[in-house]
């Protein structure tokens, strides 16, 4: 039966059930079950949310006139004149801020009157009769004036009132089946003014742990300065799975159906025993329990992968050893990780017809969406394997130094897939840098670009490897299949390297080489903020971390279209690959700038459910107001990591999708993921975290090592409990014990993690990461954070688009002097330095510490940033010194 048949995305049309349908079109439910598996059909045949309209044009055809055949829905692109169209009174794409209908929440549509004149007419002229009657066999004495106003105007006032009902009735009897709460638009404007409540669903019987399973996600920014988003338990009968609703600017999330309240309440009672209420209350209980008990909740977190083991580990984690800080995690297990990003999943509704995939070149923003299925996706992966044992060996580090496209995609899955070892670098750096992580790893090849597309113009890439380094490229044309460059000796083109592949009986087939878990498949780097770049190895234990992160606090669900414009060459593209691909969700990706209108485009036409940024793309988006005008509705989880967020930014942001919640992400390249987070569980705050991450621990410490309880409010360097699943053991280039253990206070008998950020945990037991330890600089005495200071002078001046604080020493000593660099917006003209000194004087003392004086101010065009978009710092800091030092020889 269909309306046991639950669609993928939940809260979608797809959901509806047959008893509502035949209630609201007035069919039999013989109808609408006919209704119902054409539906099913069509979506198949149309799996992206953004054929919806369609799949409902040609589902009602089907019901109404089942003799009629499907029509073509690529070619639907207008309102069909059918009689099912007619009733079901839907748009081929519902304006904004239309949202999904929730399914068993839609009252039964009223019927038309049979003549709402005649209503009106009969009330009328009936009505006013007996009260005027009434008026007048009262005993008392009235007026003569009232009686003329009374004869006078009852029948008038009575008939204005019945007439404004009628029109009220026959409005309502109209409007198509209801997108939110079963009220109508003209109920809802009516209650507004007249400060009436909204008409109620029946009542049934609840108990108060009902009464807390639904909560009510509202955005209330002037409450407070961190805009907290409050959580208000509601009663909500026959609610549907994350369901979402435009109502009062908030989005109302059944927190059972969320993935982590899934699990809490299936495991919950057994491992809290009578402590456990419910997902939103029993959340930090929860949480605890995760790091008290690691090998407990992995063991049912690997369930919830796609994870499928050629040789099942012994135990999920092994300490045993001591000289592992933090224990052997699934020994003697064996698997190929890239094979269970491949392969169909049952219980994730994962088949080889899924939409893996979905891509958009630049330029194209007028062209349909491309996309790829998971076979489609396995047979490309298996044809780059089968090309690579060709060329490698067993074992090579082979490196790829292009942007995030689908090709891109393809040759990371077959790497590891065949057994080799990808090494990431990034596409934005210099020939120097090429050939610094070539060196370190010692790849033995990298597949490479012509060119990057970016704005329209061509940026060499190529070239730059090949001044980088002497190892054999295979180059991928940017654009069309020739190649725009003439290439070296040793190196091939993509056709070239995919043509090796033709003598073979049967490309499209291949076998994973299967490794241990610990095994290596992926070299990372640091950003390169703190000197030369670390190299950080993943192991298949890496991919399990990050996409169970995800799917914890992003709640990325089977179903979703996930993008988060990134790198391959930065942590959050492989984080991407595995979110998206062991979580049954689809990849979505833009081939060109993030930073224009065509990107937004793209999320608005690919149906994106997740959408991932890092704060300085936002602050884009909102200042160049290039983001106006499209629909960005069907997003339900934003977000950002990689610097502090701005609270005005994550407003806007979030106000993109009907205040859609926003988790900032912390984590770091050696952790494989976050270790601090936000969670749909718990009340959110902009720009601020709310929990540590899933089986995570940390303290915050003071300067004599002495750590704050966990209770109060304070600002310290954060040290990580050791036993962490996903985090390294060993550095490719450097001593890993020197450089995250050494040094760091020992806490109820554990050698803390050093990961140096420094945090300040907030009286709401919030958290704000305040930057690193090495940004932390000493004015008059006072430690304050580099953050501190920008937060108060970006919020200064209009015409600021970003700062950045540093601190210099004075050759002839004496206290450091606080310096700030200005970004203007480009809209901005010139403004006086001098100036700008003024005011950032006047909001540092207002706002942090009078002591604290601003020595220097400059503005510059721009920030040095690495490709990952983090503020370099320590670039600045040396840019400035060199100045100051020129000044002082003059």
């Amino acid at each position: 039966m269909m309306a046991k048949a639950k669609a993928k995305a939940k809260g979608s049309v797809w959901e509806i059930e047959a008893e509502d349908v035949a209630a609201a079109w007035g069919v039999s439910r013989e109808e609408a079950e006919g209704f119902r598996r054409a539906l099913r059909e069509a979506a198949g045949r149309h799996p992206r949310e953004g054929a919806e309209a369609a799949v409902w044009a040609a589902a009602a055809r089907r019901c109404c006139r089942p003799e009629h055949p499907t029509p073509n829905l690529d070619r639907l692109s207008t309102t069909p004149s059918t009689p099912g169209w007619d009733r079901l009174r839907a748009s081929p794409r519902p304006p904004p801020p239309v949202t999904v209908p929730s399914p068993g929440r839609q009252r039964r549509r009223l019927r038309r009157p049979t003549s709402p004149l005649i209503l009106f007419f009969f009330l009328a002229e009936t009505a006013p009769g007996p009260l005027f009657f009434l008026f007048l066999s009262n005993p008392s004495p009235q007026p003569p004036w009232l009686f003329t106003i009374v004869k006078r105007a009852a029948p008038r006032l009575f008939s204005l009132f019945f007439f404004f009902l009628s029109v009220f009735l026959f409005f309502s009897s109209t409007l198509p089946p209801p997108h939110s709460r079963p009220s109508t638009t003209i109920t809802r404007i009516a209650s507004r003014l007249l400060s009436l409540p909204l008409p109620a669903q029946a009542p049934r019987p609840t108990s108060e742990k009902e009464d807390s399973e639904r909560a009510w996600v509202r955005v209330e920014p002037k409450q407070c300065s961190l805009s907290l988003v409050r959580v208000r338990a509601r009663r909500r009968a026959r609610a549907s799975p994350m369901s979402a609703s435009g109502e009062g600017g908030g989005c109302r999330i059944h927190c059972k159906y969320t993935n982590l309240g899934r699990m809490m309440e299936l495991h919950g009672p057994k491992l809290l025993g009578s402590s456990y209420q419910d997902p939103i209350s029993s959340y930090d209980l929860f949480q605890k329990f995760s790091m008290q008990h690691p090998e407990v909740f992995w063991s049912i977190m690997v369930k919830e992968l796609s994870i499928s083991f050629q040789q099942a580990p012994r135990s999920i984690l092994d300490t045993s050893d001591k000289l592992k800080d933090g224990g052997k995690w699934f020994p003697g297990a064996v698997l190929n990780i890239a094979e269970c990003c491949l392969l169909p999943v049952q219980f994730q509704n994962k088949t080889d017809d899924s939409v893996a995939i979905v891509w958009r070149d630049e330029n194209y923003d007028d062209f349909p969406v491309k996309c790829l299925s998971l076979k489609e996706f396995r047979d490309q992966v298996m044809i780059v394997a089968n090309a690579l044992d060709t060329v490698f060996t067993k074992g090579d580090a082979i490196a790829i130094d292009m942007p995030m496209t689908c090709t891109a995609v393809i040759i990371y899955l077959a790497i590891i897939l065949a057994g080799y070892v990808v090494v990431s670098i990034a596409d934005s750096f210099a020939p120097k840098e090429i050939g610094t992580r070539v060196d370190i790893s010692k790849a033995k090849g990298i597949f490479t670009q012509d060119f990057i597309i970016r704005g329209g113009k061509k940026f060499p890439l190529y070239s730059r490897v090949v001044a980088g380094t002497k190892c054999k490229a295979i180059v991928i044309p940017a654009i069309g299949t020739e190649m725009g460059v003439q290439l070296r000796g040793t190196d091939m083109s993509w056709k070239e390297f995919l043509s090796r592949t033709a003598g073979l009986p049967r490309p499209y087939n291949y076998s994973p080489i299967y490794q241990p878990a610990e095994n290596l498949i992926n070299i990372l780097f640091s950003s390169g903020t703190t000197g030369e770049p670390k190299a950080v190895p993943w192991t298949q234990l890496s991919p399990i971390r990050c996409a169970s992160d995800s799917w914890a606090h992003l709640d990325v669900q089977p179903g979703d279209i996930f993008c988060w414009p990134t790198n391959l060459g930065w942590v959050m593209g492989p984080i991407m690959v595995y979110s998206c691909f062991l979580n049954g969700a689809t990849l979505a990706l833009y081939h060109g700038s993030p930073l224009g209108r065509g990107f937004g485009k793209f999320i608005q036409d690919a149906g994106v459910t997740m959408l991932g940024t890092v704060p300085s793309l936002v602050k884009t988006w909102k200042s160049s107001k290039c983001m106006e005008g499209l629909d960005w509705t069907k997003i339900r989880v934003f977000g950002t990591t990689g610097e502090a967020s701005d609270i005005d930014d994550d407003l806007w942001l979030s106000s993109r999708s009907f205040y859609k919640p926003v988790i900032e992400c912390c984590g770091g390249t050696e952790l494989a993921s976050t270790y601090i987070q936000g969670s749909l569980l718990q009340p959110q705050a902009f720009g601020a975290f709310s929990t540590p991450s899933m089986s995570t621990g940390f303290v915050i410490f003071d300067e004599q090592g002495a750590p704050y309880p966990n209770d109060q409010p304070c600002v310290g360097e954060v040290g990580l409990f050791p036993v962490y699943l996903g985090a390294t053991d060993r550095l490719l280039n450097a001593d890993h014990k020197k450089v995250y253990f050494d040094g760091m206070p020992t806490y109820n008998g554990m050698k803390l993690r050093r990961h140096g950020d420094i945090i300040q945990r907030t009286v709401g037991g919030y958290y704000l990461v305040q930057g690193r330890a090495d940004d932390t600089m000493n004015l008059g005495g006072i430690k304050t954070s580099s953050l501190e200071i920008e937060r108060v002078c970006n919020r200064a001046d209009e015409s600021v688009l970003e700062t950045a604080a540093v601190s210099i020493k004075s050759s002839n000593g004496g206290p450091e002097q606080l310096v700030i660099l200005a970004v203007l917006n480009k809209r901005s003209a010139e403004c006086d330095p001098n100036l700008l000194k003024a005011k950032f004087q006047r909001a540092i003392q207002k706002n942090l510490n009078p002591l604290f004086k601003v020595s220097f101010v400059k503005v510059v065009p721009e920030f040095p940033r690495t490709a990952s978009n983090k503020l370099l710092r320590r670039v600045l800091r040396d840019q400035v010194k060199q100045e100051f030092s020129t000044c002082s020889k003059l």
